[in-house]
């Protein structure tokens, strides 16, 4: 299976892949695809967002769409015995099964005004759509639309809306900051865009 660490496609978001050990195929979970957790990216993007430079971000978007034989999810260790996600932090080595993409996505209207609420992990499944608007915004409305962009490959009438008739109103909650995701992203772009 090959993989690709940075996927502009904006139908792929909120898609995920299933995964599941060798050592107990009864147990399976699905992990959302978040290409902006991947350190590299991440440091990027959110420097990109506080010097105001795209070019900041374009290393890691060029290097992202090749593909490879590796992935990487986002997991949180519920240190469960008879679980999965512990099997990923342990010295021992394990052998994993992974499929997808699977699902339709989070995007559906293409305008509007989008209300999500979410907390702790379920963040993950709106940090690569708050990315693909912070692109968009570091990019300049100049370079918006073509593939993957809210208003590719639809009908005539959605192609004519602009993504400034698109609003995401994203409320976050986590117990304390220490154990926030992304949040320091979130307050970048909130930033960035006011």
């Amino acid at each position: 299976m090959h993989f690709q660490r940075y996927n502009s496609d904006i139908r792929m978001i909120g898609k995920h892949f299933k995964l599941r050990s060798h050592a107990n195929l009864d147990i399976t979970r699905h992990y959302t695809i978040c290409n902006v957790m991947e350190p590299g990216f991440y440091a990027a993007i959110n420097n990109a967002l506080k010097e105001d430079n795209y070019e900041l971000v374009v290393k890691h978007l060029d290097e992202g769409v090749k593909k490879t034989d590796t992935a990487m999810f986002t997991i949180k260790n519920y240190d469960k015995p008879k679980g999965l996600s512990f099997r990923f932090f342990t010295d021992q080595e394990h052998d994993f099964e992974v499929s997808g993409p699977f699902g339709k996505g989070l995007i559906e209207e293409q305008a509007g005004t989008h209300i999500a609420f979410a907390a702790g992990t379920g963040v993950l499944c709106f940090v690569d759509l708050v990315a693909h608007f912070a692109l968009k915004n570091l990019r300049g409305n100049d370079r918006a639309g073509g593939d993957g962009s809210l208003n590719s490959k639809r009908g005539s009438k959605a192609r004519k809306a602009t993504e400034s008739e698109f609003k995401l109103i994203l409320y976050v909650s986590f117990p304390n900051r220490a154990g926030s995701i992304a949040l320091d992203f979130f307050e970048n772009m909130q930033a960035h865009a006011i």
